[in-house]
């Protein structure tokens, strides 16, 4: 009979191995302890969970809930898996009923807090969710806390909050948020510059240089200032400033660079200058506007000869193609034009920007990658995925 028992409760623990990796943070012991006293439902919703079926495990713990309010271990741990499934207003329901109670523990009040501020934070309520987080600061669920309210700040577009939490970030955690808080006062200065508001433009600038200096960013949205200021050789000076902080970067000025230098009539420096950044640093984007002022400063042929030589030293398809664009074949119908448009076609579509978190690609260069938020992600040179190098 022992040895039975003994295996029986193994067979429990197994279960209850199982239920902690669907729930997490969901303590064993307690579980183990309140499982003595629980009524059927509670292993018919082991059951379901060996058996991979989350949405019938729900309806049997629910149950247990309801004939053992007192079991707060598998509450918690319902609640997360409602959230899991998307089912936010019933995790909403458990979450409040728990706090609701007058003699909950301090330790349990604040996990249900922070429980029901995710709660609130999934179903996009953010300003009950931006409520509860506050309510969490001085305790151990504060770091997370202020991760999800920098988030929330990132969405509502509050950039001085948002700027405030990663402070506090920073000193609870020990770990610089440099690079989102340059991004933050780069931010406030994009919407300065929108309503012509160039000095405050440029103390937000200075602030994002003071917390990054490597913001490339920043350098870009000094150029485009300094261009509305009509500074043309002050907008220069700031993109070509990009080089020394991330070379790769200087592809993402190089259309301002070449606009700045033919509408200054400094065509021939510019062609000099390009041709030099993409001798240093080839890309899709440095190539185009090396091209366009060489052709401007010395003519079609020594645009092509410069091309033909890129072309040697880095093979591309988008070289390619600016190559057949410079000799269009006279037969639109012949198999050299259709090569055309399929190439051209091909390197339109090739031609994207790879996040590094998450591999999202996109035609447009994004500061904050839309698929997994981080800042700076993106990789600045467009790569093309049928690239022949």
């Amino acid at each position: 009979m022992s040895v039975e028992f003994d295996v029986w409760w193994l067979l429990v623990g197994v279960a209850l191995f199982a239920f902690g990796w669907f729930a997490a943070r969901v303590d064993i012991k307690l579980l183990v302890k309140e499982s003595r006293t629980l009524p059927g439902w509670y292993f018919e919703g082991l059951n379901h969970l060996l058996n991979n079926a989350p949405k019938q495990a729900i309806e049997s713990f629910e149950k247990v809930v309801i004939e053992r309010p007192e079991t707060l271990e598998l509450q918690f741990a319902l609640g997360q898996l409602f959230r899991k499934q998307g089912e936010i207003e019933r995790a909403t329901r458990i979450h409040r009923s728990l706090l609701d109670r007058p003699h909950l523990t301090v330790e349990h009040r604040q996990r249900a807090t922070y429980a029901l501020a995710q709660d609130y934070n999934a179903a996009g309520l953010l300003d009950r969710a931006e409520t509860h987080f506050k309510q969490l600061d001085g305790t151990a669920h504060e770091p997370a806390a202020l991760a999800f309210l920098a988030r929330i700040y990132e969405m509502e577009k509050d950039w001085p909050q948002a700027i405030a939490i990663s402070r506090r970030i920073e000193a609870i955690s020990k770990t610089p948020a440099a690079v989102s808080i340059a991004q933050y006062h780069c931010e406030l200065a994009s919407a300065a510059m929108l309503k012509d508001q160039l000095d405050v433009a440029d103390q937000h600038l200075n602030d994002a240089f003071a917390a990054n200096k490597r913001c490339v960013r920043a350098n870009v949205i000094r150029g485009d200032v300094a261009i509305l200021r009509g500074n043309t050789d002050a907008a220069i000076s700031a993109w070509l400033g990009i080089e020394a902080q991330q070379p790769d970067s200087i592809g993402l000025v190089s259309d301002r660079l070449a606009r700045a230098y033919l509408s200054a009539g400094r065509a021939e420096e510019g062609a000099r200058r390009l041709a030099a950044l993409q001798s240093q640093s080839p890309s899709q984007d440095v190539l185009a506007a090396a091209l366009e002022t060489t052709r401007a400063a010395h003519g079609a042929a020594r645009a092509e000869q410069l091309l033909r030589d890129e072309l040697k030293r880095t093979p591309t398809l988008s070289g390619l193609a600016h190559l057949l664009a410079s000799h269009p074949p006279e037969a639109p119908a012949s198999d050299a034009a259709l090569a055309h448009d399929v190439l051209k076609a091909t390197t339109r579509a090739a031609g994207t920007y790879p996040c590094r978190t998450c591999g999202f690609r996109a035609r447009t260069y994004y500061w904050q990658c839309p698929g997994c938020v981080q800042w700076e992600s993106f990789v600045p040179k467009r790569q093309e995925a049928l690239d022949v190098r």
